[in-house]
């Protein structure tokens, strides 16, 4: 081959990859641009202008430093390149900031290039969007800041160990629980954190746990596990342990709380449980003892107060004994009522008052609670008035009781009701549930509504200027709402001061029985329950 045939064809190749390159340059997805030795742009490919819409016109002769952020120092060791003799071996990767000409910071790559040619030394910059790339590595990096705030802030002891047991994580909650310090700590084994006694258990269960398929598992939420502190203290704890990764990267983290505060409030109110049982036991025991100690005496007073009063062994000769008499007969019935009921509430606080439950005519209780107050309304000229048919159902209850209650509400009416005044009872039909309610009204002060919950509770009453010259211990409506309680009923008031009070009491459908099947019951003699189940 002769030399200019020679020169011919190697003239041909060297166009042939010039064409090439010009074509590679003019279709390639990747933003190129050339610049002079101090960073003057000589040339751009469409790409620049197609990812951030500047054309070579737009940009020529700026310096690129202009076109895209780049740190001082980043530029500095760019243009210094070109001060030495030689040219640089590798390509020289910078990050950066390009503001597209619609207005977008977009982040950038730009790996540049030293080139010579016969008459100078160029850069060539090959420029890629890493906008994405850097958007999910900030991301990341906010993850990770975040996470590792919440770790590092959050009150439980939070550890982690890799597969050897050593520990690689140690956060302030676990610093404030154990003692340690986390820089002294970190690279000792965990062993150091638990009681010697059971480092072989904890072994086990680590084992275990490693070899299962589950990667979370509670530990001593049913008996708790101990931890120890840099002062030899053993605590009790609850932990949840878990795996993170796989093979050799994987990671062993537990979060660890300390239960001794909530175990110790357990044991007092274990404690105070047991103390209050033995108070109540002693508080009946005592009350057992004084209802003796007192209802004996009374039941004298009361007896000889009557036999007097009533003159068997001859006339009292002076008006004033009458009148004193009375006064003790009255205080005596009055002293026991009241010792009554605290001694009735006192066993229905302590569950120790069962139901003798028979067939109860409502209206014969209604009646009987009448009579029992007719004295005092006559005294005070008050109106006893019951609208009650023939016909009325029965109740499946403790008759005695129930009585107690209607004696308990009719007793506070004629108290409460001014002379003059009337009490009516009647029995409605609960709407719903076929339930029935023993409604006893007066016409009496009646209660402000913010008083009503408050004289329901064990010797409250209302503040008001009349009820301060009536005696009484503000036990009634509380006992009653007890025994109603006992029975599976309510209690409950309606009322409005200066015109009355309407005490309702109902009774739920199962303890309802129709006269014909409780008459039915009493002839046969057999069970009411089992007649209308």
């Amino acid at each position: 081959m002769t030399s200019e045939h020679y020169r011919n064809e190697h003239a041909l190749t060297s166009e042939a990859r010039s064409n090439v390159s010009n074509i590679l340059l003019e279709n390639s997805f990747e933003a190129v641009l050339v610049t002079d030795i101090k960073g003057q742009i000589l040339y751009t490919n469409p790409a620049v202008s197609r990812n951030f819409g500047y054309r070579l016109e737009d940009l020529y002769s700026q310096s690129i430093f202009d076109v895209f952020t780049v740190s001082e120092d980043d530029q500095n060791k760019l243009l210094k390149v070109c001060d030495k003799d030689s040219l640089p071996d590798a390509e020289i990767i910078l990050p950066g900031l390009i503001k597209s000409r619609s207005g977008d910071e977009i982040d950038v790559q730009l790996r540049s290039f030293v080139t010579e040619t016969s008459t100078q030394r160029q850069f060539t910059f090959l420029v890629r969007d890493i906008s994405t790339r850097v958007s999910i590595s900030r991301e990341l990096a906010s993850s990770q800041q975040l996470m590792g705030s919440i770790v590092a802030g959050v009150g439980d002891a939070i550890i982690a160990t890799d597969q050897e047991g050593y520990l690689t994580l140690f956060n302030r909650g676990a610093e404030d629980t154990f003692g340690y310090r986390a820089d002294d700590i970190l690279g000792e084994h965990l062993d150091s954190l638990i009681p010697e006694e059971h480092r072989g258990d904890h072994r086990t269960y680590m084992a275990s746990f490693d070899a299962g398929a589950i990667d979370t598992r509670g530990m001593g939420t049913r008996g708790a596990i101990s931890g120890l502190r840099q002062n030899g203290e053993v605590f009790p704890a609850e932990a949840t342990i878990m795996k993170i990764g796989e093979d050799e990267q994987q990671t062993f983290a537990a979060v660890v709380r300390d239960v001794s505060e909530r175990i110790k409030v357990q044991n007092q109110l274990r404690e105070a449980k047991d103390m209050a049982e033995i108070a109540s036991q002693m508080k009946s025991s005592f009350l057992a003892n004084m209802s003796h100690e007192l209802r004996t005496p009374l039941n004298a007073i009361i007896g000889f107060s009557e036999f007097i009063t009533e003159e068997h062994l001859g006339p009292i000769a002076h008006p004033k004994y009458r009148e004193y008499i009375g006064d003790i007969l009255d205080s005596g019935r009055h002293l026991l009522t009241i010792v009554n009921d605290i001694l009735d509430l006192s066993r229905v606080e302590a569950g120790e008052i069962q139901l003798n439950e028979t067939v109860v005519c409502v209206r014969q209780s209604i009646l009987s609670a009448y009579r029992f107050v007719k004295r005092q309304a006559k005294v005070k000229n008050i109106t006893l008035d019951a609208n009650l048919s023939d016909d009325l159902p029965y109740l499946f209850a403790d008759e005695r009781l129930v009585k107690q209650v209607i004696i308990n509400l009719a007793t506070n009416a004629v108290k409460f009701t001014p002379d003059g005044g009337s009490i009516k009872a009647e029995v409605r039909r609960v709407d719903g549930d076929n339930g029935i309610a023993i409604v006893i009204s007066d016409t009496g002060i009646g209660i402000a509504k913010d008083d009503i919950e408050r004289v329901i509770k064990p010797f409250e009453q209302c503040e008001a200027s009349y009820t301060k010259t009536i005696e009484g211990t503000g036990l009634g409506l509380s006992l009653a709402r007890s025994l109603m309680h006992l029975h599976g009923g309510e209690l409950s008031i309606e009322s409005e001061v200066g015109l009355g009070t309407s005490v309702v009491l109902t009774f739920p459908v199962d303890r309802v029985v129709t006269k014909e099947t409780a008459l039915t019951g009493l002839q046969s003699k057999t069970s009411v329950r089992k007649l209308t189940a």
